[in-house]
């Protein structure tokens, strides 16, 4: 396994930038965070994050760590000048390789002065796939299809049977002025 790690290249910023790559690579933080500012540069478009809350470390990472069959809520509030959505992205480390597997995604999120529950949305059918230290991005717009400027979110993913545990790191968001 960690034979196979080492074989891996590190994907260069030209196709980080451009997110049409589907050879496996390696991505460092400096490929990721230029992928992310090339997406958000794009249009006109802006980001937003949320830090996942914790007492964790991994290394020089905070975040917070969730086990093979546990789950954690996050929460966000989205910026008073968003337009539409472009991306919403959950990032984290796995602990472990695994392939095929299952993390459900729920969200409950509404305005000020509405319930909590306004809009809630699941999707027990997500699957994903990760690689021991290697960062993990999960695209987790399928739960907030009806986001709106100022909308307080709150987000739990659900590891169901994974196989591993997962440190995220934070959730980021890129969006389209109104």
């Amino acid at each position: 396994m960690a034979d196979t790690f080492r074989r891996l290249a590190t994907i260069a910023q030209a196709e980080a930038e451009a997110g049409t790559a589907t050879k496996r690579r390696i991505w460092t933080a400096e490929r990721v965070k230029q992928a992310i500012m090339a997406l958000a540069g794009a249009a006109g478009n802006k980001t937003f994050e949320s830090r996942w809350e914790s007492a964790g470390n991994d290394g020089v990472y905070r975040g917070k760590n969730i086990g093979p069959s546990a789950s954690f809520r996050n929460s966000f509030i989205v910026p008073p000048d968003f337009g539409s959505l472009v991306s919403l992205e959950n990032f984290g480390i796995p602990d472990a390789t695994f392939a095929s597997k299952n993390i459900n995604h729920n969200s409950e999120y509404g305005a000020g002065g509405q319930s909590k529950t306004e809009h809630a949305e699941s999707d027990a059918a997500h699957v994903v796939s990760g690689t021991i230290g290697v960062h993990f991005t999960d695209d987790i717009s399928g739960v907030f299809s009806s986001l709106a400027a100022g909308d307080r979110c709150g987000f739990m993913p659900t590891h169901v049977s994974l196989g591993a545990s997962i440190f995220y790191l934070f959730i980021f968001g890129v969006y389209t002025p109104a």
